[in-house]
């Protein structure tokens, strides 16, 4: 076989009708698949940025209250003895009555 039969075989296989069609039905899928896709990430995209807004505007962070200004080792001071203080409820239970 020669160069030149094998560029005739080459050009009869592209241009023939059956396989033309189903190149282009497969760039046409290919097409749609891609489109479906960007309209899924758009959609998903704007889904994203409206949820965002909602909860920004719902649960923005505010600072109303006063935060009193305080050294650290005071703070420490301060949970150490709130967490290890008795309760007024323990030391009830426990006493016999």
């Amino acid at each position: 076989m020669d160069c030149n039969e094998s560029v005739l075989l080459t050009a009869r296989a592209v241009s023939d009708p059956k396989r033309k069609a189903k190149r282009e039905a497969k760039r046409e899928a290919a097409e749609a698949k891609a489109a479906a896709q960007q309209a899924r990430e758009a959609v998903r995209t704007a889904w994203t940025q409206t949820r965002r807004s909602i909860l920004t505007e719902e649960y923005a962070l505010t600072h109303d209250s006063v935060v009193p200004q305080a050294l650290a080792k005071g703070m420490t001071a301060a949970l150490a003895l709130r967490r290890y203080a008795p309760s007024p409820h323990r030391s009830a239970m426990s006493e016999p009555g």
